[in-house]
């Protein structure tokens, strides 16, 4: 049994690690998507998970937001937000996503979450491959979540911010460049 958990975890971080490879490869091949559509297929496959985790996952916005991105890298981006959001933030929590047009030339997904956050001085070292909080160096995981999602982002032209989150929890926020017919 420990020999199979270890092949499936093994597998888990080179998966993780080919997707953080092709990331750069994909910033040639944007294309139009609708983040609102995205973000809501991304919240109703992962509801299931936060369900079993105790997290309340919500869905609010703007219900038609184009944007260019490479394809494929909102969906894994926000997968990979999910992931860590019902991951961290705790039972009796929640995990608000939001797709916002704060600009005719922006496009922001937020992963808003009210659980324990990162402490601000580890905000800058989250997005490195492998890193790991203090409090969580033994949960699974390769430690490449934001990693891979900035890379996705940062492919596509936009850019990933991790903010802390008020009155406490941790705010993401992807922001991609507009699509056309806004």
């Amino acid at each position: 049994r420990m020999v199979s958990e270890e092949i499936e975890r093994l597998g888990s971080m080179c998966d993780a690690l080919l997707t953080y490879a092709r990331a750069e490869a994909t910033a040639d091949e944007v294309a139009d998507v609708d983040a609102a559509e995205v973000a809501g297929a991304r919240v109703a496959i992962w509801s299931q998970a936060a369900e079993a985790a105790g997290v309340r996952l919500i869905r609010t916005g703007e219900r038609r937001a184009p944007v260019r991105a490479a394809p494929q890298a909102l969906d894994q981006a926000l997968d990979a937000l999910l992931s860590n959001a019902v991951k961290f933030v705790g039972r009796g929590n929640q995990v608000v996503v939001t797709v916002d047009t704060p600009s005719r030339q922006w496009v922001d997904i937020h992963v808003i979450d009210n659980g324990p956050g990162i402490p601000g001085a580890d905000l800058d070292q989250a997005a490195q491959p492998f890193w790991r909080s203090a409090n969580h160096q033994n949960v699974d995981g390769a430690g490449l979540g934001i990693t891979i999602a900035e890379a996705l982002v940062t492919a596509s032209g936009g850019r990933l911010d991790l903010m802390p989150a008020r009155p406490q929890g941790l705010h993401a926020r992807v922001r991609l460049p507009a699509g056309p017919t806004r």
